[in-house]
C-alpha cells in the first residue's frame, strides 16, 4: 500500500472512532434559560402602588373606593407569587454537564487532533507525490 492510501485509512478508522464515541453518549438536554419573572413583579408593584397611591391618580381614583377592600389582599398574594417563582427561577438554574460527557467529548478531539495531523500528513504526501 502506498504511503497515502495508508494515512487515508487511518483517518476513515480515526473518523470511525469518533463517531462510535459520538453515537455511544448521548448529549445532555439543552434547554432554555428560564427568563427572570419580571412580569410579576411589575404586576404587584403596579397593585400594591394602586393600594397606596390609587386615590391620587385623576379621573380614575375615584373608583379605587369600590376596590379598596381587595387591593390589600392582591397585593399580598402577587407579592408572595412573585417571591415565589422568584425562588423558583434561582433554584431552577442549569445544571452542570455531567462528566461523563466530559470525558467523551475531550477523548472525540483527541481524536480530531490526530486526523487533523494525518490530514496534514495526507497534504504533504499528496504534494511530493
Amino acid at each position: 500500500m502506498s504511503e497515502i492510501q495508508e494515512i487515508q485509512r487511518q483517518i476513515s478508522e480515526l473518523d470511525k472512532q469518533i463517531n462510535n464515541l459520538i453515537a455511544e453518549r448521548r448529549l445532555p438536554p439543552i434547554k432554555p434559560a428560564k427568563p427572570f419573572p419580571l412580569g410579576t413583579w411589575i404586576l404587584a408593584l403596579l397593585v400594591g402602588a394602586w393600594w397606596l397611591f390609587g386615590d391620587m391618580v385623576p379621573i380614575v381614583g375615584s373608583y379605587r373606593q369600590m376596590t379598596t377592600p381587595y387591593d390589600w389582599y392582591a397585593t399580598l398574594i402577587l407579592g408572595a407569587l412573585a417571591l415565589l417563582r422568584t425562588v423558583l427561577w434561582l433554584l431552577g438554574r442549569p445544571r452542570k454537564t455531567p462528566p461523563e460527557y466530559l470525558e467523551v467529548t475531550r477523548k472525540v478531539q483527541e481524536l480530531q487532533e490526530q486526523r487533523r495531523l494525518l490530514q496534514k500528513e495526507l497534504r504533504e504526501a499528496q504534494k511530493r507525490a
